[in-house]
C-alpha cells in the first residue's frame, strides 16, 4: 500500500533541482492542419520532469493532451507520473509555473490524465512536462494540436500609400500581423490597421497599431464571428520606406 502522498511529493519536490530532457518535436509541424503526436513507452526521470515542446499552437484552437500511466512497468508498486501544461516557456512544479495539472484533482496515481484546452490570444506554444517519482515511472503520451498558418511578404511603400492584402480566417480564432518598417530617413515609418470583411481605412478597422520610428507594428485580435476575410492595411509614412510583414493565423 503506497504511504507517500501527491501532496506530499510535490512539497518534497521543490526542494530537489529537476532534471529536464527536452524532447523538441513539433515545432515546425505543417501548418493550419491538426496534429497528432504519439509518445509511447515513455520514461520520466525520478525525482526529475522530462518535457516535451514547444508546440506550435494557434490562439483559439484546441490543445490536447492525454496521458497514460503503464501499470505494468511499475514494479514497485510506487510509481507516479504527473503531468503538467504551460504556455510559452516549460512547465514547472516550482511556483506553480503551469496552466494544467490533472494529477492535482486525483488520488488515482494510475488514471488516465487529460487537459484540454483553448489556446489564448498572445499564446504561441504549448510546453508539456511530465514528473516522475521513482525509477519505474512510464507512460504513454498523445498530443493534438493545430499550428497556425505563416505567411511573408514585402516591398516599397511610398509616402501616404496604402497597401492591401487578404487571408482567409476562421470564426474565433487567432489573427496576428507584424509589420517591420525599413527607412530612409528618421521621420520615416509604418502603421498597421486591420478590418474584416472590408478595407481598413484611418476611421475603419478593428485592430490598428501606430508605432514610432522603426519599431515593429503588431495587430493581434480574434476574429469576430461572421468573418471570412482579413484585410491588412499597411501605410507608409515618409519616403524611401520599404516593409517586411509577417501574418500568423
Amino acid at each position: 500500500m503506497k504511504t507517500i502522498t501527491k501532496n506530499a511529493i510535490t512539497r518534497a519536490l521543490v526542494k530537489f533541482n529537476l532534471v529536464t530532457a527536452v524532447i523538441a518535436c513539433s515545432t515546425f509541424a505543417q501548418a493550419g492542419t491538426v496534429q497528432t503526436l504519439n509518445f509511447t513507452d515513455q520514461h520520466a526521470p525520478n525525482w526529475g520532469m522530462q518535457q516535451y515542446g514547444g508546440f506550435a499552437v494557434s490562439p483559439g484552437s484546441t490543445f490536447k493532451v492525454v496521458m497514460t500511466p503503464d501499470a505494468a512497468k511499475d514494479l514497485d508498486g510506487e510509481s507516479e507520473v504527473s503531468m503538467y501544461v504551460n504556455w510559452d516557456s516549460a512547465p514547472a512544479i516550482f511556483g506553480s509555473k503551469f496552466v494544467c495539472s490533472p494529477s492535482h484533482a486525483s488520488n488515482d496515481y494510475y488514471a488516465q490524465e487529460v487537459c484540454e484546452l483553448t489556446v489564448p490570444l498572445g499564446v504561441s506554444t504549448a510546453h508539456v512536462g511530465i514528473s516522475g517519482f521513482s525509477f519505474f515511472a512510464y507512460h504513454d503520451l498523445t498530443i493534438t494540436h493545430e499550428a497556425p498558418k505563416v505567411e511573408t511578404f514585402a516591398g516599397p511603400i511610398g509616402n501616404t500609400e496604402w497597401v492591401y492584402k487578404e487571408f482567409p480566417v476562421t470564426p474565433g480564432r487567432g489573427f496576428k500581423v507584424e509589420v517591420t518598417p525599413i527607412i530612409g530617413d528618421d521621420h520615416s515609418e509604418t502603421d498597421v490597421y486591420v478590418q474584416f470583411d472590408s478595407q481598413p481605412w484611418y476611421n475603419n478597422y478593428s485592430c490598428k497599431s501606430m508605432l514610432a520610428d522603426d519599431l515593429t507594428d503588431v495587430c493581434e485580435i480574434i476574429v469576430p464571428e461572421g468573418a471570412s476575410k482579413a484585410v491588412v492595411g499597411i501605410i507608409g509614412s515618409g519616403f524611401h520606406v520599404s516593409y517586411d510583414a509577417k501574418v500568423t493565423y
